[in-house]
């Protein structure tokens, strides 16, 4: 990151009912490690533009920027029922894969496909709902998997007819 745009990071919520802050990521020196998308950065409208185009087909403003077959392939499930996914779902490409209802505690479809950032960060693409949504959060380790689930169920919970 450079030096220039480090007041932009966010950065985690102080300590709350006595639990300390887990230091997330330290931004400001360089990788130590090789490690994808470890760590990765973005801004919101940059997000939004990228999960846009997952829920548009592959397409953005007009244009294609990831092949609808690639896309097809990219969400389908590549591990069928290898152990080390939670109950029902699976991963495909670069996302996780929801592939049934009611093994999971997480409310959605099948067929909905995202990720979630270390730091807390989330978002899915509910093809049958015809939603994508996004979570930008920096917290605590031992608050992201509750803050992650709290979120979809209050998304999921608006959906009416």
């Amino acid at each position: 990151m450079p030096a220039d745009k480090l007041a932009r990071v966010a950065q985690p919520a102080p300590a709350t009912n006595g639990k300390t802050t887990t230091v997330r990521f330290k931004v400001d020196d360089g990788a130590k490690y090789e490690s994808g998308g470890g760590g990765l950065m973005s801004t919101m409208e940059d997000y939004f533009r990228f999960t846009a185009a997952l829920a548009n087909g592959g397409a953005l403003s007009g244009k294609r920027i990831v092949g609808r077959k690639t896309l097809e392939f990219m969400t389908a499930d590549h591990i069928g029922g290898r152990p080390g996914r939670p109950p029902g779902f699976g991963f495909g490409l670069g996302f996780e894969v929801r592939t049934a209802l009611g093994d999971s505690v997480q409310p959605g479809s099948v067929g909905e496909h995202g990720w979630s950032g270390a730091a807390g960060t989330t978002f899915w693409v509910d093809p049958k709902e015809q939603l994508y949504a996004i979570y930008m959060v920096q917290a605590n380790e031992a608050d992201t998997r509750e803050l992650r689930l709290q979120f979809r169920s209050m998304v999921q919970a608006a959906l009416v007819d």
